[in-house]
């Protein structure tokens, strides 16, 4: 048997040096963590809508403030990327979204039309109330009895999604031509208080926002018609004219990244008791290799 040759022996050095140097960087690549988002050539647009802690504009601000801005800036700094608000009716965001003249909005619940147009990752949950006058909750104990009144009228915000029995409600009410539409949340509390609605969908940290504590004591009360419903995700919408999906995936792992070390219950914390912080957080994070 001859003995392997030098040159034979130099080989296999090399391949197994070259081996090595490729596990390093493997390695390295795996502790740097997932890809981040491509920024843009342009500040991204954001577009936001009055609802309360999430976004409003507070009296004498030169901007508004809320939840879905706090979010954008922890994007802004986990991503190194600039972003642009640009606040405006509900209806006109999707409007914007679907045209590409807007690249992203937030606290968004899924349709199949918005899926259509938009990637749509959970950032949160919320279970909605029914908020009504105090003196109509005997005679509105559920959706059946609610849609048995015919002089009693839902009101909405225009653009708006709902939780599925909720939408299934407004649907057929609005057959019956029973459902009034506004433009924003202020002017739906207005109609509220007004009495030209009977009732209208809404969240805690919502209408704690818009209504008095001494409202709430006399005046309306909640009442939640479809016990076994659970909470409906709270989404990051981002336009498809915008991002490709692989773009959008970076987002959905940057996103879940902010849900999954406790940023998420932190920026809550700044609105909402920990409880009521705790019951919004996801009860799982989402799969971040899951495809958009």
């Amino acid at each position: 048997m001859q003995p392997p040759s030098v040159q034979g022996c130099l080989w296999r050095q090399a391949l197994q040096w070259l081996a090595a140097v490729l596990s390093l960087q493997a390695a390295a690549l795996a502790w740097a963590g997932p890809a981040q988002p491509n920024c843009p050539e342009q500040p991204i647009r954001v577009g936001l809508y009055e609802l309360g802690p999430f976004h409003s504009m507070p009296r004498g601000a030169r901007q508004g403030a809320g939840l879905d801005r706090d979010i954008v800036a922890e994007m802004q700094k986990r991503s190194g990327c600039s972003f642009t608000f640009e606040p405006m009716a509900r209806a006109r965001i999707w409007i914007e979204l679907r045209a590409g003249r807007l690249d992203m909005t937030l606290s968004a619940l899924h349709s199949d039309d918005r899926a259509s147009y938009t990637w749509l990752h959970p950032v949160m949950q919320m279970q909605s109330l029914t908020l009504l006058p105090r003196e109509l909750l005997p005679e509105a104990g559920s959706r059946s009895a609610f849609m048995a009144q015919p002089g009693w009228v839902l009101g909405v915000v225009r653009g708006y999604q709902h939780q599925a029995g909720d939408q299934a409600m407004v649907e057929a009410l609005r057959a019956e031509q029973r459902v009034l539409e506004v433009v924003d949340q202020p002017a739906l509390f207005a109609k509220l208080r007004a009495g030209q609605i009977q009732a209208m969908f809404t969240y805690p940290m919502v209408y704690r926002h818009y209504l008095q504590p001494e409202e709430l004591q006399e005046r309306f009360a909640t009442t939640r018609w479809d016990a076994e419903e659970k909470p409906s995700h709270v989404n990051l919408a981002m336009s498809k004219k915008t991002f490709p999906a692989d773009q959008a995936q970076r987002w959905r792992r940057l996103i879940d990244q902010i849900s999954r070390d406790g940023t998420v219950e932190r920026l809550l914390l700044r609105y909402v008791p920990p409880a009521e912080a705790r019951g919004m957080l996801l009860p799982t994070s989402p799969l971040a290799g899951q495809a958009p």
